[in-house]
């Protein structure tokens, strides 16, 4: 994704940073990231198809465990899932036409009936993620740069 826009003071930032005991740089950064990661969160929900409802509430933001300073905006899967969107990537990039077949020995129940396959038309791609990233970069950089401040204001402070 080519943004447009130039990010000025950013070697300064990190030199600055560097500056603070590691726990505190990594503090500052993962608050700072995840009031960035809120306006494509909300973006994303709103672009989401609202059919039943569980892809939009299957829409997180979560800062990431790790050595990094890292916060990810993702759609919720798998077992443990409350709200579990599987299809989410289907949705995101669409499908091609395909075919489907019962796995060994079983065939696929469909209204009723069973049969050995069946081929499914494909889907067309309803992007709402990507999007949601373009449209709000330059909001979340700013988010990002507010939090940053207020929060280094409040360790500065102490």
């Amino acid at each position: 994704m080519n943004s447009g826009f130039k990010i000025q003071g950013a070697k300064e930032l990190e030199f600055f940073l560097k500056t603070f005991p590691k726990k505190v740089e990594k503090r500052l950064l993962k608050g700072a990231l995840s009031a960035a990661a809120l306006p494509i969160k909300r973006e994303a929900k709103k672009l989401a198809p609202k059919r039943t409802g569980t892809l939009k509430k299957a829409i997180k933001s979560r800062r990431v465990k790790g050595r990094r300073a890292a916060v990810q905006v993702y759609v919720e899967r798998g077992k443990r899932a409350k709200n579990d969107a599987w299809y989410a990537h289907i949705i995101e990039e669409g499908a091609k036409p395909h075919i489907i077949k019962g796995r060994k020995g079983r065939g696929l129940t469909i209204g009723g009936r069973t049969v050995q396959s069946v081929k499914h038309p494909g889907v067309k791609a309803r992007p709402f993620m990507r999007p949601a990233l373009e449209t709000q970069a330059r909001t979340a950089i700013g988010q990002f740069g507010k939090k940053l401040a207020m929060l280094i204001e409040r360790e500065l402070s102490k």
